[in-house]
């Protein structure tokens, strides 16, 4: 019956509701974990909110912060960032418009005594 009303995450959420109802427990299908880290990432308050709301079936704020430790995050541009930027150019030329785009780059301290390479 659920599979009828809903897809993608607002199904996995009522199906992680009726689980732990009953006791059962799945993993976090990739589709909820995108849900999870875009909402927490765009308002923390809002994803608690919601948390509750659901009766815990989005992940705790602890198994997203494991989430983005196993994130590779090497310094400089990443490709699924160029990725991205590819996607984006590809869309506005189906549609006729021209995209102008700059990478920037920001330096950032590591720890609190380094602020930058010229006062090192």
């Amino acid at each position: 019956m659920l599979s009828q009303t809903f897809s993608g995450v607002p199904l996995a959420l009522m199906k992680r509701v009726s689980a732990k109802k009953s006791g059962k427990r799945s993993k976090y299908t990739p589709e909820m974990k995108s849900f999870a880290l875009t909402l927490q990432f765009y308002s923390a308050k809002a994803y608690e909110f919601l948390r509750k709301t659901f009766n815990i079936a989005l992940p705790s704020q602890s198994q997203i912060r494991r989430w983005y430790g196993k994130v590779q995050a090497d310094p400089g541009f990443t490709q699924p960032a160029f990725n991205a930027l590819k996607v984006k150019v590809e869309d506005a030329e189906k549609n006729g418009k021209k995209v102008i785009c700059s990478l920037m780059m920001d330096e950032m301290a590591i720890k609190k005594h380094i602020m930058g390479w010229e006062e090192i």
